[in-house]
């Protein structure tokens, strides 16, 4: 039986058989897939850390006739805090399971794991106090970063209609059909249009091409940063083709719900 080390970051788990568990591993050279952890659900068992969700694991596996199989793990970064705030919980799952929905298996996809490895660090700096990051700017960033890089970018510099540029108007439009932004003249160029605020496309654009800090310090007022949350969760609905699980968790710890066109 050969065997093979990758080093990766666990997107999600499931129960297999009495004790074992399978995780599903995305690694920056081999892309998406899915590992057994042997006897992880014992008491004390020394993988049923190393196969949580959000841990970043350097392992050896060995082949085997349907799934793969870890003979060996060693934690690179556990993300512990993620874990201990709910708010940091939800969001991490959102990143993990939407980087999980836009990928396919055994797809080499070294930018995603990037993405995501960037998110979940940048999200455990948040609930930890070291630095003043707004937590979901990460998110938002990181959901924007993301689309574009699986070929899904957000048009927010040229209307996503008629392909005009678009400027600082009064009137603007968002469609996750069409794919980003509307100018005026198109602001309802498709049955799920909505209107949107010029401030929520400049903050659009700062989460889209920023640098970390910019990103990190960005604090858009209430209205605006609704309306952020909705461009983006239609945008993955519409992308996904389903609403993620995570996504009514992570709206349930914020305490509201998302409404097309709120404001």
């Amino acid at each position: 039986m050969s065997s093979y080390g990758a080093e990766g970051i666990v997107l999600r788990r499931r129960d297999l058989g009495e004790s074992d568990r399978v995780a599903a591993l995305l690694t920056r050279g081999l892309g998406k897939f899915d590992v057994v952890a042997k006897g992880a659900r014992k008491p004390g068992a020394k993988s049923a850390g190393p196969s949580e969700p959000f841990t970043a694991v350097r392992v050896l596996i060995a082949q085997g006739r349907s799934l793969d199989i870890v003979t060996q793990w060693q934690v690179t970064c556990a993300h512990a805090p993620l874990r201990a705030d709910l708010g940091a919980l939800a969001r991490a799952a959102y990143v993990c399971e939407l980087a999980d929905a836009l990928t396919v298996d055994h797809e080499p996809c070294e930018a995603v794991h990037d993405l995501v490895g960037g998110a979940l660090d940048a999200l455990e700096l948040a609930c930890g106090g070291e630095l003043t990051i707004c937590a979901d700017a990460v998110l938002h960033s990181y959901v924007i970063r993301l689309l574009a890089e699986r070929g899904y970018a957000i048009s927010l510099a040229r209307c996503a209609h008629c392909g005009v540029p678009i400027k600082s108007e009064a009137a603007l439009g968002f469609s996750a059909a069409l794919g980003g932004a509307l100018c005026g003249r198109c602001r309802y160029a498709s049955p799920d249009s909505f209107g949107l605020r010029p401030p929520t496309l400049r903050a659009l654009r700062t989460l889209a091409e920023a640098d970390s800090a910019s990103v990190f310090a960005l604090r858009p007022d209430p209205p605006v940063e609704r309306q952020i949350r909705d461009c983006l969760r239609w945008s993955v609905r519409f992308r996904c083709e389903r609403e993620l699980r995570s996504a009514s968790f992570l709206e349930l710890t914020r305490g509201d719900a998302a409404t097309p066109g709120a404001a």
